[in-house]
């Protein structure tokens, strides 16, 4: 089982189930089913979700006082910022050591074929993906991506984790590869402020980090099935477009300096633009 088959563990609902046990420290299981499905006599869709958000990391079954409480990792005022709630549910979806729960595997995998794709209106919400993926990349594993709700899970909590934006245009909504705020969030981990790392350096740490993008073990493992393989001196479209906005809203300074290796950025029309270091400031 994973967030793709427990259609009830949308972000916006595992974050209401953390935010109710977070206001009262623990709750016993029967009333905090009470308080998240009022007045509703089945509790399969509350199990459920109770069940992922469990498997997120997000709550925890305290044996001792029989009840549900927040994650150790969570304190309740965090909840408000977000910030570590959706660093615990990326590090859940996305570990950077192995796959610790199995059944996410298949959703980590997507996400990294969702960042290889070409950015602008080319996946429209609440389609089906499992055309465009098997179109991309060889073999017959789609990676659970059989319908379109699972498709939507997925943007969900690409979305939710800072991978992808809405673009909406004509009345239609459409799912973009652009991972800026994933990218912000991890990067002051990687690299210290004023100091200009080379761009190769930055992603094998950014890889290490968030194993999604550029050089990471699953980046690398869907990147082996692409029918069309990316240049390694290019970097991807939807990183490129991060790097650029990070750049533009003066998060980091992006520079080709002489004599240094570079990769080529890569925009919407495939305009290039060679770099060599990136500086955090």
């Amino acid at each position: 089982m994973s967030v793709f088959d427990i259609l009830e563990a949308m972000p916006n609902r595992v974050l209401a189930l953390a935010e109710v046990v977070g206001s009262e420290g623990v709750v016993p299981r029967e009333e905090l089913a009470r308080r998240i499905v009022p007045g509703v006599e089945s509790l399969d869709q509350f199990k459920n979700l109770l069940r992922e958000s469990l498997r997120l990391g997000v709550v925890i079954d305290d044996k001792v006082s029989g009840g549900i409480r927040l994650s150790d990792d969570i304190a309740p005022k965090q909840l408000r910022e977000r910030k570590k709630f959706v660093a615990t549910c990326l590090n859940a979806l996305i570990p950077n050591e192995g796959d610790c729960d199995e059944g996410n595997k298949t959703y980590s995998r997507a996400l990294a074929w969702l960042l290889t794709r070409p950015i602008g209106l080319n996946l429209e919400a609440g389609g089906e993906f499992q055309t465009a993926l098997s179109r991309d990349l060889e073999g017959p594993e789609i990676y659970d991506l059989t319908n379109a709700s699972r498709s939507s899970m997925l943007i969900y909590w690409a979305h939710f984790m800072g991978f992808t934006e809405w673009i909406v245009l004509d009345g239609k909504s459409y799912c973009n590869p652009d991972p800026t705020r994933a990218m912000a969030a991890a990067i002051k981990n990687i690299i210290e402020k004023k100091h200009a790392t080379p761009v190769a350096e930055f992603f094998q740490r950014l890889g290490r980090e968030v194993p999604v993008f550029e050089t990471g073990r699953i980046r690398k493992e869907v990147e082996d099935r692409l029918k069309k393989p990316r240049d390694e001196t290019f970097i991807s479209q939807s990183s490129s477009l991060a790097l650029a906005r990070l750049e533009d809203r003066g998060a980091i300074k992006i520079e080709p300096l002489a004599d240094a290796p570079t990769l080529l950025m890569v925009g919407m029309d495939n305009e290039q633009r060679p770099i060599s270091h990136i500086t955090l400031l």
